[in-house]
């Protein structure tokens, strides 16, 4: 496994809390919940279709910044 993967894997395995604090995670989640609540079928899956987006494209972000990271060190 190379330098980026362990430290990629080893921040994504961390708790989902980095700078929240435990209430404002759980006051986010509930707001999400409640929007979630207010959409129609076709928008639920449009919502869902971004979101699947969002967190892929977050996934590669944040392993291009550890990469660079890395690389800018060495």
């Amino acid at each position: 496994m190379s330098k980026t993967e362990q430290i990629y894997y080893a921040y994504k395995n961390k708790s989902d809390i980095y700078y929240l604090t435990e209430n404002a995670e759980f006051e986010l989640k509930n707001l999400k919940f409640r929007f979630i609540k207010t959409l129609n079928d076709e928008q639920l899956k449009i919502f869902a279709m971004l979101e699947t987006q969002f967190l892929s494209y977050k996934e590669a972000l944040t392993k291009e910044i550890i990469n660079y990271s890395i690389s800018f060190h060495e």
